[in-house]
């Protein structure tokens, strides 16, 4: 994985699902002239943490550095993931920096509700050398998978990004994914932008009519799993 050299604030706002066409006609109408970035789609991915879950007990106790190690793709699963990337997130404080790492396509195993690389994942028989300490002391934990749309602003500086239709699984100790009921899930805004533009960023919250909040997907689906316990 590369060195941290992007490094970012994100802030995030929540709201209910039901309000998407209002978002998005918000998002459109904004001053800052937001355009479709790239198009929709369906974004997926595979989060580990320790058996004693320190990822998301660094999260729920506010520690102000913490990290995620997940795979994510793109698309519809289909009989292996052509582009997988390893991707850690870092959070310091108030930023946040991601560190990314490709990997050979994964074939996957279909036999569960929604297919999810199998034992490549558990061994990481394949992954670089430098990588694999990485992963030495986590398994996988959850597979989450949303509806994304882009935008970014006309000046180029300022991301957002709008997720719907969030699912998640439960994975076992031995790979396999368990379908669970779904606490209600939020439609979520994120707005990302480089530290430099940091100064500016209010002018671009203030014309959306939510409140900014702390928010993680990855917790959020390990708190829907400890309600099905």
């Amino acid at each position: 994985m590369g060195s941290m050299n992007n490094i970012r604030y994100e802030h995030k706002m929540i709201t209910n699902e039901n309000r998407l066409m209002d978002v998005l006609s918000l998002i459109h109408h904004h001053k800052a002239l937001f355009r479709k970035q790239y198009p929709n789609r369906i974004v997926n991915n595979i989060y580990f943490d320790t058996h004693g879950l320190k990822s998301y007990l660094d999260h729920v106790s506010g520690a102000s550095h913490r990290e995620k190690k997940r795979i994510r793709w793109y698309g519809t699963p289909r009989d292996v993931i052509d582009h997988p990337v390893l991707e850690q997130k870092v959070r310091m404080g108030l930023v946040g920096d991601k560190l990314t790492e490709r990997l050979n396509p994964l074939p996957l195993d279909a036999t569960g509700p929604w297919p999810i690389p199998g034992n490549a994942i558990l061994h990481a028989k394949q992954f670089k050398d430098s990588l694999h300490w990485r992963l030495r002391s986590v398994h996988p934990v959850v597979a989450i998978r949303y509806y994304r749309h882009y935008f970014i602003s006309a000046d180029n500086q300022y991301r957002m990004t709008v997720d719907t239709n969030l699912e998640y699984f439960g994975i076992s100790l031995t790979g396999k994914p368990q379908r669970v009921s779904q606490l209600p899930a939020p439609l979520i805004i994120e707005l990302k932008y480089n530290k430099e533009n940091a100064n500016d960023a209010m002018n671009i919250t203030n014309e959306l009519p939510f409140r900014i909040n702390r928010f993680s997907k990855y917790v959020f689906a390990i708190e829907g799993l400890r309600k099905n316990n």
